[in-house]
């Protein structure tokens, strides 16, 4: 533990002068209107010696540049090392399986071994077309030494994938369905749209081979939208190099805040660039949100600008803004009484919804089920 970290607990942990007093929700809009931090308060007069500890630490922590966080994840042994461990393997095992090597590995307190035994073991698990274990072995190694687990565990199904073509049968195939899309998910995420792609395309190839119509259909429309993201991002490419010379570029700053909140979702991203746009009705709105309203008539007023500002939007910025005034009023909903709560209700449950798991409220989950009582 760092220097600073230890300095922070020590503060914390002096109980008898500072008390953890109330909760407030964290001003980080809607969606993380459950997230919690602490206020704190005294519970009885500081003494000059620790009043003199306290600004001691807080001078430390603010003039202490904070570096990267720390990897403590062991460095990958050489190419020589390997292969001297490979040979080692060879002359201990005679036609050892994937779960043998596993297991040898997690036992194994060389960690240079430990990491030739899991690469071993995840070979092995692909050539048994054994998805699960297979993608379980990269996590394992990906958090113990210094390797992508996305990039391994994307290499994992293509590999699998292929080689399924010749002897794979349904259990393999309902894996890579289960698995391949979660992966193209995260890679979207990762701005990684190739790859992504080509997740969705073996989750696509097994549900055919699966026959699974329902599947197919769902994954060709994720195809869909992810090609749709890529051609997204390669669109403010130009911006966010704009931005770097002109962080005040109205224009790129418009474009770029729209890719993120209408585009991928992520408003915390994406809202104050939207707030440095040159379009002064969203950008007024985004500004709105970053004060961080926290009374229900300024939470509502948010949430029905962005209903209001959606109903003359097209299809994809609609459907975003709709979800974030859906997000707010979700917030405020058990407050809402009469024809207020009605309408809201009404807008809470309009059309479907993969977002469903945001309301808590028992009513909006009922509707929105379509089970009216």
């Amino acid at each position: 533990m760092s220097l600073k970290i230890e300095m922070l607990s020590v503060c914390i942990s002096l109980k008898q002068s500072i008390r953890i007093d109330s909760a407030y929700p964290s001003s980080c809009g809607p969606h993380n209107h459950n997230d919690f931090s602490p206020t704190f308060a005294r519970s009885q007069p500081f003494n000059p010696t620790f009043n003199a500890f306290l600004v001691g630490c807080f001078f430390f922590l603010l003039f202490t540049r904070p570096g990267a966080a720390e990897d403590n994840r062991h460095p990958i042994p050489s190419q020589e090392q390997q292969e001297e461990i490979r040979k080692l393997i060879r002359d201990a095992y005679v036609a050892p399986e994937g779960d043998q090597l596993l297991k040898d590995a997690l036992d194994n307190t060389d960690l240079d071994q430990q990491y030739v035994l899991l690469n071993e073991a995840g070979r092995l698990f692909v050539d048994e077309l054994d998805v699960n274990s297979a993608l379980k072995t990269a996590k394992i190694l990906s958090q113990r030494f210094a390797k992508d687990r996305l990039a391994i565990q994307y290499k994992i199904i293509k590999a699998i994938s292929k080689k399924s073509r010749k002897k794979g049968g349904d259990t393999t195939f309902s894996k890579l369905l289960k698995t391949a899309p979660s992966i193209a998910e995260e890679l979207i995420i990762a701005n990684k749209f190739e790859q992504a792609i080509d997740a969705y395309e073996i989750a696509l190839d097994a549900a055919r081979k699966n026959e699974n119509k329902k599947m197919r259909s769902k994954i060709q429309n994720k195809i869909t939208e992810a090609k749709k993201l890529r051609m997204a991002h390669q669109n403010i490419l130009e911006h966010l190099e704009t931005l770097q010379e002109s962080p005040g570029d109205p224009e790129s700053n418009y474009r770029v805040g729209s890719y993120y909140c209408f585009e991928r979702n992520l408003w915390q991203r994406g809202l104050p660039y939207l707030a440095r746009g040159n379009d002064e009705k969203i950008s007024s709105l985004a500004k709105l949100e970053l004060n961080n309203p926290t009374k229900p008539s300024e939470i509502l007023d948010v949430a029905d600008q962005w209903w209001e500002l959606a109903e003359k939007q097209k299809k994809t910025p609609q459907a975003q803004m709709k979800l974030r005034a859906k997000q707010w009023y979700a917030t405020i909903f058990p407050e809402l009484q009469g024809l207020g709560r009605q309408k809201i209700l009404r807008r809470l449950t309009e059309g479907k919804s993969d977002a469903i798991y945001i309301f808590r409220d028992p009513e909006i989950r009922r509707k929105m089920a379509g089970n009216n009582p």
